[in-house]
């Protein structure tokens, strides 16, 4: 027989349950899962759940362009990227602020080094953008990243003496 404080426990048990349930079954935003891959500490299954919302989500929802192409490159979605980029070689036209590329990276080290050495090649800082693809390509091939390499290897020729 169940005793009235048994009922209530079980009750908030079962509460609790359905609540957690709710909050993982319900769509968040764009935006909020750009915020939850910069604060990082994800299993690899919602992160890469993460990034494609935020890929998908280019120039909408609160999401800027530059954190969707971030996202491509971290998915390795060769044709996200390239709708991102509309035929150039490089996410924008003009060199970011240091903080616009770390937001954009979706909190992941590989992309933001890609992302600081295009920033150097658009600000027509060749060696500095020759040194960041370089450790760029290294990071994506440590990372298992190969889009992401070769990104940095098509940049690293764009930029050669």
């Amino acid at each position: 027989m169940l005793t009235g404080p048994l009922r209530l426990f079980l009750c908030l048990c079962g509460l609790a349950v359905a609540a957690s349930l709710i909050a993982h079954a319900w769509p968040e935003s764009a935006a909020a899962a750009l915020t939850r891959l910069r604060d990082g500490d994800l299993e690899r299954a919602e992160r890469v759940q993460l990034l494609a919302r935020v890929a998908a989500a280019a120039g909408t929802d609160g999401v800027p362009s530059l954190a969707a192409a971030g996202a491509a490159i971290a998915l390795g979605d060769a044709d996200g990227y390239a709708r991102v980029c509309a035929g150039r070689p490089l996410p924008f036209a003009t060199a970011p602020d240091a903080a616009t590329l770390s937001a954009a990276a979706v909190g992941d080290r590989a992309v933001e080094t890609l992302l600081v050495a295009m920033a150097a090649e658009a600000a027509g800082e060749r060696a500095r953008a020759r040194a960041g693809y370089e450790r760029a390509a290294a990071s994506a091939r440590l990372y298992a990243m190969p889009f992401a390499q070769r990104l940095a290897v098509d940049g690293g020729a764009r930029v050669r003496d």
